[in-house]
């Protein structure tokens, strides 16, 4: 287990995502990263989201197995509002929030929580004293940075 992390703007029909695009941290290795970004000042707390839209109220139709009719207009409005609720984003945004930071389910890092989360960012980890999360660590600020300029933001899955 563990979370991977994509350009915001990659669909499905990226058949050959750009070099870069792509980000894995094993979930010891993502609790590292999450925990200096919060010590450095990038993060803030944020409550999860109440509540999130739900297929079947959308009135999705789903096959014998459980899983939805992708091709109706009922899944296609249901993916929409779900996905803006994972893009939610305060204009303002001082960092990171946390709760985009603490579940692999498709929250988006947008772009201007990136830049502000940069903003107090150093290449110098404070957590730990280890030459290779050093590396790790200087890997995920280069990727956010291109993330926010290239990618449209990171999707947290």
């Amino acid at each position: 287990m563990g979370f991977d992390i994509w350009w915001a703007r990659l669909t499905e029909e990226d058949a050959e995502p750009p070099e870069g695009a792509y980000f894995r941290a094993a979930s010891s290795g993502w609790g590292e990263l999450v925990d200096e970004m919060t010590r450095q000042g990038m993060t803030y707390e944020t409550p999860f989201p109440e509540s999130r839209p739900q297929w079947e109220d959308y009135g999705v139709e789903t096959d014998e197995d459980g899983e939805p009719d992708e091709s109706s207009d009922a899944y296609r409005a249901w993916l929409h509002d779900y996905e803006a609720v994972l893009a939610e984003s305060e204009p303002d945004a001082p960092g990171l929030p946390t709760h985009k930071l603490a579940f692999n389910e498709g929250f988006v890092l947008t772009p201007n929580e990136i830049d502000a989360a940069l903003a107090h960012a150093a290449r110098d980890p404070v957590t730990q004293d280890d030459p290779d999360f050093t590396v790790f660590w200087c890997d995920w600020l280069d990727y956010l940075r291109r993330a926010a300029r290239e990618g449209g933001g990171a999707r947290v899955t």
